[in-house]
Parts: structure tokens; sequence; C-alpha cells
């Protein structure tokens, strides 16, 4: 799918304003999950971007369920131990 053809289906539907932060997030995920750290960095999209700026297209993604998003864990025994339990 070309990039034109994703604006046209998907992002439609994203926050006005948002739709190309959304387009270029989910265009640089590959490039940056394909590095040792596997974690996105802000900072890939534009030299002074800040999570405020694109906090909406990224809910959007995760809302939307294009992306998984993964936050940082201090423990992850506890989710462990939480998913035995159930």
């Amino acid at each position: 799918m070309t990039s034109a053809n994703k604006s046209q289906k998907g992002v439609k539907y994203v926050p006005k304003g948002s739709e190309l932060k959304a387009e270029s997030i989910f265009d640089e995920i590959p490039a940056q999950l394909s590095k040792h750290e596997k974690k996105f960095k802000l900072s890939s999209l534009k030299k002074d971007a800040k999570m405020r700026d694109y906090d909406d297209a990224f809910m959007w993604l995760k809302d939307s369920r294009i992306v998984n998003v993964c936050y940082n864990a201090d423990e992850p025994n506890v989710a462990l131990k939480r998913k035995r339990a159930e």
C-alpha cells in the first residue's frame, strides 16, 4: 500500500491536524524497531519533537489498534503474577 493510499483510507479518522503526524509516526516505526534498542524516538521525526505535539497522533494509532504501545516496566514480574492469578 502506498503512502497516498494509506492517507486516503485509514487516516480519515485521525483528529484534525494530526493526519501527517500519524502517517509520519507509522512510516518511521519499522526503521526505529529494527535498531538494537527497540524503542521509538521522537527525534527521528523532527529534531525538536515533543510528545505533547504528537500525543493525539500516537493515541489515535494506539486506540485504532494499528500499533501496540509497550510502556517501560520497572517490575515485569508483577504483571506475570497477575496473569497467573487470573
